[in-house]
């Protein structure tokens, strides 16, 4: 039996940005990003994927979990302030990207998978 975890649901606040029309235009490419690259898009049950245990289903979840990373590395800044600030100010935003370098790192693999099965064709 596999367990996914859901994260936080912010989906109220981001709605908020989608009235400036450059907002906009970026949230809907990262959300047609995020659904072909986690499978949300494609029937194939075997192709829908997690992100660090996370499920993935549209622009809404990946910005929670983003949002989730960023609580927890502050939560961590705060309990390691003592050993070392710098630490915390390296951990801190290096925590955060971690979801955001993980869809650049398999955008880019799903871009070369395509060009691949192109280039055979």
């Amino acid at each position: 039996m596999k367990i996914t975890l859901k994260p936080l649901k912010i989906k109220k606040y981001v709605k908020r940005f989608e009235k400036n029309q450059k907002a906009k235009d970026i949230i809907e490419k990262l959300d047609r990003q995020i659904k072909t690259v986690f499978g949300v898009d494609v029937e194939i049950q075997s192709l829908k994927r997690t992100l660090f245990g996370f499920a993935v289903q549209d622009v809404y979840d990946f910005i929670s979990i983003v949002f989730t990373f960023f609580l927890i590395s502050c939560l961590l800044f705060a309990l390691y302030t003592r050993i070392s600030i710098l630490f915390g100010l390296i951990f801190l935003p290096s925590v955060t990207a971690m979801p955001i370098a993980v869809l650049s790192i398999r955008t880019k693999n799903l871009k070369i998978n395509l060009n691949r099965i192109c280039l055979i064709q």
